[in-house]
């Protein structure tokens, strides 16, 4: 692994896929996911922009986790740079993120956000494909959530 830039779920062998989820129990986390039921909801993506839904989805999870105090929200930088803004004005208007920093990274450069690719890469198994046996590996330390 020395040479690889980025640890991307799909780029793994299923044998490396488990054992990174099976290291992340070696570690104080918690992940929180949130799912979107394309079927269910196809509706809504026909009339809204993918990053419009994206961002209301990451309100609306930082909404169902408790926060005790601000946080640092670190994304990947695929979103636009309004969005991005937009983003940032949103949760910094909800009174208890107010104090809360939001930053955009590659995920090259960022462990944590290709550890939650691996997360994605997971949820995803687990609901596109019925392979629960990745997400089972930190079921303890992982909530989902739908949108």
């Amino acid at each position: 692994m020395k040479n690889v830039r980025e640890i991307k779920f799909y780029h793994l062998s299923k044998e490396l896929r488990l054992h990174f989820l099976e290291e992340l129990n070696n570690i104080e986390f918690e992940a929180y996911s949130i799912v979107l039921n394309k079927i269910r909801l196809k509706h809504l993506l026909q009339r809204k922009n993918m990053n419009d839904i994206y961002v209301d989805m990451i309100i609306k999870l930082l909404n169902e986790i408790y926060f005790k105090e601000s946080f640092d929200l670190t994304i990947d930088s695929f979103l636009p740079l309004n969005k991005i803004k937009e983003l940032e004005l949103k949760i910094l208007s909800i009174n208890e993120f107010k104090n809360s920093k939001i930053k955009e990274n590659s995920s090259e450069k960022i462990i944590g956000i290709q550890f939650a690719d691996l997360i994605a890469g997971a949820c995803f198994q687990k609901f596109e494909r019925q392979e629960n046996g990745y997400i089972e590996k930190i079921n303890k330390k992982h909530n989902i959530y739908y949108y």
